[in-house]
């Protein structure tokens, strides 16, 4: 298998409150968004909405989302995902999950957004399933 070249950088940060919640990685045409926040609650939530919909303005349709680092998301968290995964299917693309904690998991799985959204346990079966 041949390796990804991979160059990570941190996110443009629209607020200095949340400098380091955010990390981006890019692996050919695939953007993967890193949450090192441990909790994401709703302000969070909206930056992170800023810093996808930036994203998708800069033409990216396949985004991958790592949640290995956050113990904790909500609601407001859940439907912007909804949101954003509606738009990037109209322009033929995907938002994919990678690295749900347990308790995470469960409030997915609980309110049927599992149907919704691939969840994968690591980055490299994320990035292989955008080749597939």
């Amino acid at each position: 298998m041949e390796s990804i070249s991979t160059k990570t950088f941190l996110s443009r940060q629209l607020d200095p409150e949340f400098f380091g919640n955010f990390k981006k990685e890019r692996h050919e045409n695939i953007l993967i968004e890193i949450i090192t926040a441990k909790e994401l609650d709703f302000k969070k939530t909206m930056h992170f909405k800023d810093i996808l919909d930036e994203d998708i303005s800069e033409g990216y349709n396949n985004i991958l989302v790592d949640l290995t680092e956050c113990d904790s998301i909500d609601s407001s968290f859940l439907g912007m995902l909804v949101q954003v995964n509606k738009i990037l299917k109209l322009n033929n693309g995907h938002l994919k999950i990678i690295g749900l904690h347990a308790l995470s998991d469960n409030i997915i799985i609980f309110s049927g957004f599992k149907k919704l959204f691939h969840v994968f346990n690591s980055k490299q079966s994320a990035i292989q399933s955008c080749a597939a």
